[in-house]
């Protein structure tokens, strides 16, 4: 349910704490074992964050945008090499992915921290507040409303994608009501997005 990952900590900071409860999201199971799972999806949270959409959708070309973020620091060289550019290829050849190469409005690697009734969490918080922080991976922002992504490296297969869904769907539903009383917009769609499979599951 949690990402867990350093933006998480960062959604956290200066923001007053309401009492009794408090929700955040734990980490995200990557199916790798040990430290190199977790590098691997951090390499890949790291670089659609700082690449450029526009930098082109061929495997030679985000080959060549992974590089160019590593000679400048934004990544390291270990997590440029982890990145398999085949992977994000296929991403940025959905239609979603082409409506980010092609300028469609977006955020990515959005923090928030908003105040929210608890009792939609449990009949027993009727009447307390609850505190949700987390870091938005990515979102489309159209006229008719926003689209809610998020981004995941487990190493699923068709046999265990449906047990992935229901783990992460309670994050990115709190996302969506985030992002909708943010921006004071719809959420059109929130979609779960696993690299493993090339596989979108609206959520």
């Amino acid at each position: 349910e949690r990402k867990g990952r350093e933006k998480d900590e960062e959604a956290a900071e200066d923001t007053q704490e309401p009492k009794p409860v408090r929700r955040t999201w734990r980490k995200a199971d990557f199916s790798a074992a040990g430290p190199r799972g977790k590098v691997y999806g951090s390499a890949i949270h790291a670089a659609l964050q700082y690449m450029d959409y526009r930098s082109g959708a061929s495997v030679q070309e985000i080959s060549r945008e992974i590089q160019r973020l590593a000679e400048e620091k934004f990544l390291t060289q270990e997590q440029a090499d982890l990145i398999n550019c085949e992977t994000l290829a296929r991403f940025f050849a959905t239609p979603i992915g082409q409506k980010l190469r092609n300028g469609t409005p977006y955020l990515r690697e959005f923090k928030f921290s908003i105040l929210e009734d608890a009792g939609a969490f449990g009949p027993e918080l009727e009447g307390e507040q609850i505190l949700l922080q987390g870091v938005v991976d990515c979102a489309l922002l159209e006229p008719e409303g926003i689209t809610v992504l998020d981004f995941k490296t487990d190493g699923v297969t068709e046999e265990t994608l449906a047990r992935a869904v229901e783990k992460y769907r309670p994050q990115v539903q709190t996302y969506g009501r985030a992002l909708r009383r943010i921006y004071e917009m719809p959420v059109i769609h929130q979609y779960l997005y696993f690299f493993h499979l090339n596989r979108f599951v609206e959520v």
